[in-house]
């Protein structure tokens, strides 16, 4: 059976969670979202603290003179 002129474009759209892309959908949960938040925190912290070092490495031999 084909379907009439007024079945086409009645049905709802898709709820909002729905249209998020396969990827994403973890998101929706807010346990995922606050894994997720913690882990690209503790990733830039890493990061941060190895700049850091690689500062005070680079720091401290400028300062240091050639000595025999």
């Amino acid at each position: 059976m084909s379907p009439s002129t007024s079945d086409i474009g009645a049905a709802d759209p898709a709820p909002r969670h729905a249209r998020l892309p396969r990827p994403l959908r973890p998101f929706r949960t807010g346990q995922y979202r606050l894994l997720a938040t913690a882990l690209g925190l503790g990733l830039a912290g890493s990061g941060m603290w190895t700049v850091a070092v690689v500062w005070q490495v680079i720091a401290k031999a400028e300062v240091r003179p050639n000595s025999p």
